[in-house]
């Protein structure tokens, strides 16, 4: 009963993924051992472009079913050194440990790619997200490292949707905005 009762409360009853509760603790914990033993550390913020279309025009039950079918994608996606949560409503974040910020870029295009391939039953419209990845720099605090990430999530939906916006794999300035939309095209 005991490990049931823990169980609940840390894991999203909707998806089976972590909480955001267990998000921001895993968060703590990863942040505080990559400052002190420089091991790598990224996050993602993952967000279903349009979800409130999708919940509007199909009901909450195709809504349900949506966030089901990308939580899947999620996890099914990763290794057991990524940490999956469902951070709230349409939104889940990915904590990367072990992976150079490359890697992890590439096993999110995989996870974008393949949700936005996915037939959804009785959906009309293609389900995509847009995703922010965000590497923990040195100077960075934790508040710093989960907001630059957030903030790379809104300009990937503001920009376009469908798309994954990361600091650090290109040049900054312009240009980066311009490189990570080409480098994340719309999925087929």
């Amino acid at each position: 009963k005991s490990t049931m009762m823990e169980r609940l409360t840390k894991i999203d009853a909707l998806t089976n993924l972590y909480n955001h509760k267990t998000f921001h603790e895993y968060l703590e914990f990863l942040y505080e051992q990559s400052v002190s033993q420089g091991m790598p550390l990224q996050l993602a913020i993952i967000d279903i472009d349009d979800f409130k279309m999708i919940n509007d025009t199909y009901g909450h039950d195709k809504g349900d079913m949506v966030i089901r079918k990308v939580a899947d994608i999620l996890s099914e996606s990763v290794t057991e050194d990524e940490i999956v949560a469902r951070y709230g409503g349409e939104e889940f974040t990915i904590l990367f440990t072990k992976k150079k910020l490359e890697a992890a870029y590439e096993l999110l295009e995989n996870i974008r790619l393949k949700i936005a391939s996915q037939q959804y039953e009785d959906l009309d419209e293609k389900v995509t997200v847009s995703i922010g990845l965000q590497n923990l720099e040195r100077d960075m605090c934790k508040t710093d490292f989960f907001q630059k990430t957030d903030m790379l999530l809104y300009t990937a939906k503001q920009t376009g949707k469908n798309l994954i916006f990361v600091e650090g794999i290109t040049a900054g300035g312009e240009n980066q905005q311009a490189e990570n939309r080409k480098v994340s095209p719309e999925a087929p």
